[in-house]
């Protein structure tokens, strides 16, 4: 899908072949909510109903933030990917008060792009000023403006951890990294005042996958793939993984304990079963499926 022109991509293309998270989690009978998801209407859960209903207006909030003041000298275009992501952010802790009143356990699938945005517009210069020694003015500050939007992004995630009541589950996948042009590519990027600290995906280092929460023990893990998120998630959440999953349960995340209360199950599929009319279970407890 990628041409190798200066900008990348010519489309985006986010058609599914299979059943996505949220789908799978209401089908189960647990709620679930999207808001920021590429492709995917915003869409949340109507407070006494498990039915999807529009999301109020998300409200602008990055503008006053004074932890925020390299990327407002960067430029708006950057300030505007980070007031979407904060309004995302500030509807999902709206949502997340409801549920907690409705005493009822939800699956929130929150997608912030604003990373992403200034990555590419500024990891060229955070790898000239920390990986090759270069102090030039103008790309001190756009590398400024990247490490102020990752203090940003982890101040919004520990915004909504905070707001998670227990049993809590919080997962953080970046699907792939952002490295600095180079070559051709790299050169033409320096005849343009925009993308002269430009980062690129291709051939970029893998993503990211954290996981902290109830029976999450601490440590690194190795050979995640992303087609493990889903199967993951769901024996979190006290589900079976389906046989036909292509990825697996990554069990060496969670402490023996929680090994010992929940133990691993499977369906043969997903994409041919009926949404059940009972309530979800609580974090990682043991569904009841027929």
């Amino acid at each position: 899908e990628h041409w190798g022109l200066p900008g990348g991509a010519l489309s985006r293309s986010f058609s599914s072949r299979s059943l996505p998270a949220w789908t799978i989690c209401e089908r189960l009978g647990m709620p679930a909510a999207v808001l920021g998801w590429p492709g995917v209407a915003d869409a949340g859960i109507a407070p006494q109903a498990q039915a999807s209903a529009p999301w109020p207006t998300l409200v602008p909030l990055a503008a006053a933030d004074p932890r925020f003041e390299a990327v407002h000298a960067f430029g708006a275009d950057l300030l505007a990917a980070a007031d979407e992501d904060a309004g995302r952010a500030a509807a999902a802790v709206r949502h997340l008060e409801e549920a907690v009143v409705g005493g009822r356990p939800i699956a929130l699938f929150l997608g912030l792009e604003g990373l992403e945005a200034v990555s590419k517009r500024t990891f060229g210069a955070y790898s000239a000023v920390h990986l090759e020694g270069r102090q030039k003015t103008d790309a001190i500050a756009a590398s400024a403006a990247l490490e102020g939007y990752y203090a940003y992004a982890d101040d919004l995630l520990e915004e909504l951890w905070l707001r998670l009541p227990e049993p809590r589950l919080v997962m953080v996948v970046s699907p792939y990294g952002i490295r600095e042009a180079s070559g051709l590519r790299r050169a033409a990027n320096l005849l343009s005042r925009d993308r002269r600290f430009a980062g690129v995906a291709s051939g970029a280092p893998d993503g990211l996958f954290l996981l902290r929460g109830s029976g999450v023990r601490p440590g690194f893990l190795n050979r995640i793939g992303l087609a493990d998120v889903v199967p993951t998630l769901l024996y979190a959440l006290g589900f079976p993984a389906a046989q036909d999953f292509d990825g697996r349960a990554v069990t060496e995340a969670f402490d023996p304990e929680f090994l010992r209360r929940n133990p691993l199950t499977f369906v043969p599929s997903y994409e041919t079963m009926r949404p059940l009319r009972v309530a979800a279970p609580p974090l990682a407890g043991a569904p009841a499926l027929p």
